[in-house]
């Protein structure tokens, strides 16, 4: 019977995952121009973009923006909108924002719509684009350690010390599916065989599935972590970049923008590790971590102040404006000050399916 109850759920979550994998044709951004507008700073700035993320099931969203990777205002955002006959139909409005009562469409290749700017009617005209990180692909430099070259994983171990097990095609790696006896999917995260001293710079590509949920922080889930700190991995397109969310050093400091892809696109990271600097027992400066999210930076020399297991509170107190009694007494990891400048890197399985390609190392001489 447990048997049955593995092959049952492994072929329903292999059918699933392989559904996933097809793109939405509509999610992603668009680009164009917006004739008619009056008024800053639609009249200052006619470049405009379109947002379109998907929750589940045939409902999409859609927030049209002045720029994108921007933190940029919001001019128009709409909900609940439904494919037709292969086109995206664009209707509706949110008082709450400036541009209103939306009617157009959207396909693959292009959106048009009209809309209302007070009692300025505008049209606007778009065109869907592609997005790819500016170090999608990179070689690694010479001297660099590759970890992962699409072949070869024995540069990382399971927590035990055992061979990873993660499943390689020639190209990119994943975690395998193993399941429990109650049919749920165990994590197996995978670490580097050796630590790493000194200040470094880590290139890591990863693809999330192509999956649509209705709910926040549920699709991809997964993380890159130096040594006690992890650089959160997820869905996260279409939203604001909470410290959840992709890019953050998780539960801890929020990415400067979001600047992810949508789901089924390879993206990067690009992680600057500066190590901890003691004097004794005595802690003189934090770990500094700099990420650059498909080649947008993202973090800039964050200093790590808990390890992500850790109640981060308890090291920085429950409100910012505590940070700077708490800098006075400062508190790292038992194990940062045996060994403060060697740490390993781990790729979290959390169960989110994230497939890993081209991850290299390379020693950083001016930090």
């Amino acid at each position: 019977m447990k048997r049955f109850v593995y092959v049952i759920v492994g072929l329903y979550c292999a059918l699933a995952f392989a559904h996933g994998q097809v793109k939405d044709p509509f999610v992603g951004w668009y680009m164009g121009t917006l004739e008619g507008a009056k008024g800053y700073p639609l009249d200052h700035q006619k470049g405009i973009f379109a947002e379109v993320t998907r929750q589940g099931k045939n409902s999409y969203s859609m927030r049209i923006l002045s720029g994108i990777m921007s933190r940029s205002e919001v001019h128009a955002k709409l909900a609940n909108l439904k494919a037709v006959d292969e086109k995206l139909v664009i209707s509706g409005t949110d008082a709450s924002f400036r541009l209103k009562n939306f009617s157009g469409w959207a396909t693959d290749k292009a959106m048009q719509f009209t809309c209302m700017d007070g009692s300025n009617r505008l049209a606007c005209t778009l065109k869907k684009i592609k997005i790819e990180s500016p170090t999608l692909g990179q070689k690694p430099p010479s001297g660099a350690v590759v970890l992962f070259d699409g072949k070869d994983d024995s540069a990382f171990v399971d927590k035990d010390g055992n061979p990873g097990g993660w499943k390689c095609d020639g190209q990119k790696m994943r975690a395998p599916d193993v399941f429990n006896e109650k049919g749920r999917r165990v994590g197996k995260s995978i670490y580097t065989k050796n630590a790493f001293n000194g200040a470094f710079k880590l290139h890591v590509e990863f693809r999330l599935p192509a999956v649509y949920s209705p709910h926040r922080v549920t699709v991809g889930n997964s993380g890159v972590y130096i040594g006690d700190y992890e650089i959160q991995i997820i869905d996260s397109f279409g939203s604001e970049g909470y410290w959840d969310e992709c890019g953050a050093l998780y539960r801890q400091v929020p990415p400067q923008v979001n600047a992810s892809l949508e789901v089924g696109a390879w993206q990067t990271f690009d992680i600057e590790y500066t190590p901890p600097k003691f004097d004794g027992e005595t802690l003189l400066e934090y770990p500094l971590i700099t990420v650059y999210h498909n080649g947008v930076c993202v973090l800039r020399d964050v200093p790590c102040k808990a390890p992500t297991t850790a109640d981060v509170y308890k090291y920085r107190g429950l409100l910012p404006t505590d940070s700077a009694t708490l800098d006075r007494k400062i508190s790292q990891p038992v194990n940062m000050r045996q060994n403060p400048s060697a740490v390993k890197i781990m790729l979290q399985d959390h169960a989110g399916r994230v497939d890993f390609a081209n991850i290299w190392l390379e020693k950083i001489s001016n930090r």
